[in-house]
């Protein structure tokens, strides 16, 4: 696709990992996620690669109980001495997708690995998306809210802070469409920290959204405390993704394209 080299361009990228082509059906974890270097395992109810419009794709299966989807974390390439962190993906909701009460899509993770539901972001973040009823989109995040600056809870359309479930950020920036190739792109910058390590708030998060690798830019904010201490360190992918809620009917959705870039 033409932004994995706009992507080392315009960034300026140190390293550029994209995942392995597919070349077959496969239920296998091992063959799926063969070449991403996986660092914790959870879960995998039903995914597998199958052909789907002329292409060998990742199909999660979203079954009628609990979550579905997978979840694991993974570091395909070097993260020594970097400052952020670019995800960047294709996923396909077909035509009779049911949005249900929404769910979570992969995104990225620093720290540790208990930065999720339940867990403060103390000592971690993570940033994933989530989709919503009618597919209205936001950026999802578990990162140490009590140092945020008050603007970052009012971040339009709408931004609901909460310090154990996580942050809905600008949910309702974007809009996810069955039947095509939906592209999302985020970027994590790191904040920096003062002679005294106090932390700054100068990190960024900016998701882009748009079709086919055609994308625009949906959300930014250039003033997020990620990280609390220097030594919440970016850790690579936590690359999952579930319904939110059980649903009465199994439904699956696609993946293509992931690459991860970092500088």
């Amino acid at each position: 696709m033409w932004y994995q080299n706009s992507l080392a361009f315009l960034l300026g990228v140190t390293a550029l990992w994209t995942n392995p082509p597919w070349t077959k059906p496969t239920s296998s974890v091992n063959e799926i996620f063969a070449g991403w270097n996986i660092t914790h395992f959870e879960w995998n109810a039903g995914s597998e690669v199958v052909w789907y419009e002329g292409e060998y794709v990742l199909q999660p299966t979203f079954p009628s109980r609990p979550q579905g989807g997978f979840s694991m974390y993974a570091c395909p390439t070097t993260l020594e001495n970097l400052t952020s962190m670019t995800l960047t993906y294709d996923v396909l909701y077909p035509d009779n997708f049911d949005w249900g009460n929404g769910g979570r899509l992969p995104g990225l993770y620093g720290g540790h690995t208990e930065c999720s539901g339940g867990f403060p972001g103390n000592g971690c973040f993570s940033s994933h998306y989530m989709w919503r009823p009618d597919g209205l989109g936001e950026s999802f995040l578990f990162l140490p809210l009590s140092l945020q600056l008050s603007t970052f809870c009012k971040l339009l359309p709408l931004t609901v802070c909460d310090i154990q479930n996580g942050v809905s950020l600008a949910r309702g920036a974007f809009q996810f469409t069955t039947g095509e190739w939906n592209t999302m792109q985020q970027t994590v910058i790191l904040n920096t920290f003062a002679a005294d390590g106090t932390p700054l708030a100068d990190g960024v998060i900016s998701v882009s959204h748009g079709y086919d690798g055609v994308l625009s830019s949906k959300i930014h904010f250039e003033q997020v405390i990620w990280a609390s201490t220097p030594n919440v360190v970016p850790m690579g992918l936590q690359f999952d993704t579930f319904y939110n809620l059980p649903n009465s009917v199994s439904q699956v959705i696609y993946f293509r394209n992931v690459i991860f870039s970092v500088q």
